[in-house]
C-alpha cells in the first residue's frame, strides 16, 4: 500500500484461506491442514499480460504467440515503465521478486510491433 506510481497496480488487500489441504498448495500449518494467502489487486480493465507464464516445455521462459513481435518504441517504453516503477518501488524498500512477461501489463490496444 505504499506505492502510488501510475504503472503500478493499486493493492487492494489480501485474503487468507484455512484448510487447503492439496500438498501442493499447502504453507504452514500443521496436520495436512495448511492456508494460502493471496493478494487483490485493482482491476486493469484493457490491458493484457505481455507474455504467458511459463510451460513444462519452456520451464522458467515466458511463452509469447508465435505472432509477438516488439518493436523498438515499443521495447523502450515497456522497459522505461518497468524501471521507473521498480525504482520507485525499491525506493520503499520493496523487491518485486517475481518479474516476468507474465506479471507485466500492457494496453490491450497498443501494438508492439
Amino acid at each position: 500500500m505504499a506505492l502510488d506510481h501510475p504503472s503500478i497496480l493499486r493493492w487492494l488487500g489480501y485474503y487468507h484461506v484455512e484448510g487447503r489441504k492439496e500438498p501442493r498448495e499447502s504453507h504452514g500449518g500443521g496436520g495436512g491442514g495448511g492456508w494460502r494467502l493471496g493478494g487483490v489487486l485493482e482491476f486493469a480493465p484493457g490491458y493484457r499480460a505481455l507474455g504467458g507464464p511459463p510451460s513444462l516445455d519452456t520451464i522458467t521462459r515466458d511463452v509469447y504467440p508465435d505472432s509477438a513481435r516488439f518493436g523498438g518504441e515499443a521495447i523502450r517504453e515497456i522497459a522505461i515503465s518497468i524501471s521507473s516503477a521498480l525504482a520507485h518501488a525499491h525506493s520503499r524498500g520493496i523487491a518485486h521478486g517475481d518479474l516476468y512477461a507474465h506479471n507485466i501489463l500492457c494496453a490491450a490496444r497498443s501494438r508492439l510491433t
